[in-house]
This record gives C-alpha cells, sequence and structure tokens, in this order.
C-alpha cells in the first residue's frame, strides 16, 4: 500500500461529520498542524487525544445509562407472571 499525503484524500474522508462540538475542534486542530512548529505538534496531538477519550467515555455512559432503564429483572430462559 502507497502513503498519501492528506491534502490528496477526498475531503469527506479528512472531515468526519460530528455532532460533538469538542470532537470537531479536535479535529480542526489537527487540520492547523502544518502551522505549527513540529515540537509543538506532541501537544496538540495529546489535546486531542485526551478530548476524544473524554467523549467517548460519555458516550459509553450515556449508552450504559440507556441499557440500564431499558432493561427489566427478568432473567433469560424465565417467564413473569
Amino acid at each position: 500500500m502507497t502513503e498519501q499525503n492528506r491534502d490528496d484524500l477526498p475531503v469527506d474522508a479528512v472531515q468526519p461529520e460530528t455532532t460533538d462540538p469538542r470532537v470537531t475542534a479536535a479535529v480542526d486542530r489537527l487540520d492547523r498542524l502544518g502551522d505549527l512548529p513540529p515540537a509543538e505538534h506532541v501537544e496538540v496531538y495529546e489535546e486531542v487525544h485526551r478530548v476524544l477519550q473524554e467523549s467517548l467515555a460519555e458516550a459509553n455512559r450515556s449508552t450504559d445509562s440507556t441499557d440500564s432503564t431499558d432493561s427489566t429483572d427478568e432473567q433469560p430462559g424465565t417467564t413473569q407472571p
């Protein structure tokens, strides 16, 4: 497989759609890496990674709380009277 430059990729492949403004802002920061000296890239990567981890954890908590409110006390293979 050959490596591609980000500029060679279609725009929709570079900027995924998201409804979370924190994720959008984090991805936008990656787009501006070229304007920064390489020594500052690590800080940006770490911040973007932190934002994405927090967003995923929050989404997971939301899903878990929704699943727990939808569940019943019924055990698989049993019936309620």
